[in-house]
């Protein structure tokens, strides 16, 4: 039963029992995008009579996106009366009455980072004598994203009245009714950092000059935090919530409860791959060119890339005042 503000209502010897009300479920975060893959550098050409091109660089990968957040569930309030004038309770009972807030939305998986470029192996040979190209340098990977954050579970409010008007109760019973957050949703795995592009290697030398230097890796990029899980919704005020204080008279209260949500939880273990983005792996350096003498390496390999951080845990819900809940208290 919901009555308008301005209504006058009086129930006298009335019963309410076995209703409810729920709110809406939370809904799903979008899955983050991949950053698209970097090309490949291409071969320096033979040089005729003279040295070869240096192999091109691999392009930089792509960015991705976040992992979109799940929507909060939606509350429940007043599972028997929804009261927003002024009711007059008289001699009644109110039995049974529920409200179950909304499940808190998944949240949707971070976008991986794209993959730094490779430069295409072995730079050419220089022709009638010409010197070897060096090989292209790989380029580094693009981070990955973070995953979104659970929603946060719908709250219940008044299992058997949620009044926001003017309430006068008296020789009246509120046995068995409920009130019940409901569960944050959980956050997702982030996005894993993109690999870096390897290193050509460098070219062979052409009559007796030395070999070419290799490219150097690109750097693995890092990996993005977790999603944090949304947090429980509160479960208030089993038999009667009010945001004013009502008047009581003779009022019994039996057996009444509150049941507030958990925090989101998901099926990783943290410190595992499952629950954040693991960074991306190092590109190799190119090989040195052979002959007279072997040409130098370079560079270093690139560095990998560092793992993300575990999202954060959800808090659960707070339960209070099964009874009676009245402008921010338990009822006078």
């Amino acid at each position: 039963m919901q009555i308008a503000a301005g209504a006058t209502v009086v129930l006298r010897n009335c019963r309410v029992e076995l209703n409810s009300a729920a709110g809406g479920l939370g809904g799903k975060g979008g899955e983050g995008g991949r950053g698209g893959d970097g090309g490949s550098g291409g071969r320096g050409g033979s040089g005729e009579g003279t040295d070869a091109g240096h192999g091109g660089n691999g392009a930089t990968g792509g960015l991705a996106t976040k992992g979109g957040d799940g929507g909060d569930g939606g509350g429940a309030e007043g599972g028997g009366i929804y009261n927003a004038g002024n009711l007059t309770l008289e001699s009644c009972l109110f039995a049974a009455n529920s409200v179950f807030g909304g499940g808190g939305g998944r949240a949707g998986f971070g976008g991986t980072g794209g993959r730094g470029g490779g430069s295409l192996s072995n730079a050419p040979t220089g022709t009638n004598g010409g010197n070897g190209g060096d090989g292209g340098d790989g380029a580094d990977g693009r981070p990955g994203t973070e995953g979104g954050n659970g929603g946060t579970g719908g709250g219940g409010f008044g299992g058997a009245s949620f009044n926001t008007g003017t309430l006068t109760v008296s020789d009246t019973t509120f046995r068995n009714n409920l009130a019940t957050g409901n569960n944050g949703g959980f956050g997702r795995t982030a996005g894993s950092g993109g690999s870096g592009g390897d290193g050509a290697a460098g070219g062979i030398e052409g009559a007796n000059d030395a070999g070419k230097h290799g490219g150097e890796g690109g750097n693995g990029a890092d990996g993005a935090a977790g999603g944090s899980n949304g947090a429980g919704g509160d479960a208030i005020g089993a038999a009667i919530f009010s945001t004013v204080q009502p008047s009581l008279t003779g009022v019994t209260f039996l057996l009444n409860a509150c049941t507030a949500g958990t925090g989101g939880t998901n099926s990783c273990t943290p410190g595992g791959f499952s629950c954040f983005g693991a960074g991306g792996t190092r590109g190799r350096k190119g090989a040195g060119g052979t002959n007279w003498p072997l040409g130098d390496g370079h560079a270093p390999d690139g560095t990998d890339g560092m793992d993300g951080a575990d999202g954060a845990a959800g808090l659960a819900g707070t339960a209070a005042d099964a009874n009676c809940h009245a402008g921010g208290g338990t009822c006078s």
